[in-house]
């Protein structure tokens, strides 16, 4: 602002006035001029990486990768361009009111290679300083010579751009852990990993609680002069948070049914067996041995089927959508049925063998009747036999 006035003013007075006492007046305002421009310079430069440049840039997750968009590639080329360019201001924008003895030349470009050259020499033997008897090419010189004054500052300018940019790859480092399971099948790592009740309570509330973090996330950061939109980053944490609540629930799910499966297989055979009556000896001793093994599996058949019940109470807590919970009422009744059934097994196998031993006696009964009367069926054929080989001696006898 203060060269465009210093511009404007100057115009006016060449076009109204001339001769020797407007040259000196603004020679007097040039000196002027160059603190102002060189004290705000050194300022600027200062401050440069906060607040002279002015770039928006987005967190973005792609590819599997948390990066900036533009990339940190491209921040770099085009933050460089920029700083140089700002830095180069003394050489390329402004050379003060006259780049050659008493000519005007309004807002004066960087001149030729020969200009320079003797620009530069003649800074060199006024010692870079001000003085009331400099020409026009000095006074421009000096301008030029402002960066190299400078030297310590820009420096740290680019010191400090160096520190920026690690600040930019920091904040990715930082913030990776938001977006750690876009790298991983979400579905599978879950399965992989959560076994019991309490795994499912511990994720369901560590999610719950990354919500609430996730929450207070800021939609944009400042970093030196770069404002990062965090925005289609949220976005994606979001969405992360979204399918592992979505892969807790269908795990859940799918284990309880896995354990309910078991109960239920448990249950058709342990059912199937208590109600087969055996025949024999052999079947009893079969039952029985049957039966000792599916009374040792009970207890833990009931812890399985317990597991269920938490686990479908905890996915009836957590249940939204399409998840839906579990239907336990046949199991409840079918269990209270297989425990009957234990129960009055052994009063079965003894009535079983109550009836065994009856029929086996009924048996050996039926044998020993008909063995009585093979027997007097014999005696009574040997008595006949005898009485008929009597009669026919007698009859021989008579006749004789």
């Amino acid at each position: 602002m203060c060269v465009v006035v210093c511009y404007i003013v100057a115009g006016g007075v060449d076009r109204t006035y001339s001769g020797p006492a407007v040259k000196k007046w603004k020679r007097h305002w040039e000196h002027q001029l160059y603190k102002v421009f060189e004290f705000q310079y050194r300022m600027c430069i200062d401050s440069l990486n906060e607040y002279t440049l002015d770039l928006a840039i987005q967190l973005k997750y792609t590819n599997k990768r948390l990066t900036y968009q533009p990339s940190l590639e491209e921040l770099r080329s085009k933050y460089y361009k920029s700083l140089k360019r700002f830095l180069d201001m003394p050489k390329t924008s402004f050379r003060g009111f006259e780049t050659s003895d008493g000519a005007s030349s309004g807002s004066g470009g960087a001149g030729s290679g020969a200009d320079s050259k003797a620009s530069s020499a003649a800074a060199a033997s006024s010692k870079s300083k001000v003085g009331t008897n400099l020409t026009g090419s000095e006074i421009a010189a000096l301008y030029v010579q402002i960066p190299e004054r400078n030297s310590e500052g820009i420096y740290n300018v680019y010191a400090s751009a160096e520190s920026l940019f690690s600040q930019l790859a920091s904040f990715i480092r930082a913030h990776s852990h938001w977006v750690a399971l876009g790298s991983v099948n979400i579905e599978e790592f879950v399965d992989a990993r959560l076994v019991d009740v309490g795994d499912w309570k511990t994720n369901f509330k560590a999610l719950k609680q990354r919500r609430k973090e996730a929450e207070k996330i800021p939609d944009t950061q400042k970093i030196g002069c770069f404002t990062v939109s965090l925005t289609p980053f949220k976005s994606t944490v979001d969405d992360h948070l979204h399918k592992l609540s979505d892969a807790l629930l269908l795990s859940l799910r799918k284990s309880a049914q896995a354990d309910l499966r078991v109960v239920d297989e448990f249950l058709k055979m342990a059912t199937n067996r208590l109600q087969t009556r055996p025949r024999t000896v052999e079947e009893m001793a079969a039952a029985k041995k049957e039966a000792k093994t599916i009374g040792e599996s009970k207890n833990e058949m009931r812890r399985v089927r317990d597991r269920v019940a938490l686990k479908n109470d905890l996915l009836r807590e957590m249940m939204v959508g399409a998840v839906e919970a579990l239907d336990l009422t046949s199991i409840k009744t079918r269990w209270d049925t297989f425990t009957d059934l234990l129960q009055v097994f052994d009063e079965m196998l003894n009535e079983q063998r109550t009836t065994l031993v009856q029929d086996i006696e009924k048996k050996i009964k039926g044998n020993c009747i008909c063995i009585a009367f093979k027997q007097h069926c014999s005696l009574h054929c040997c008595i006949s036999h005898r009485v008929v080989l009597c009669c026919v001696v007698l009859c021989r006898c008579v006749n004789v």
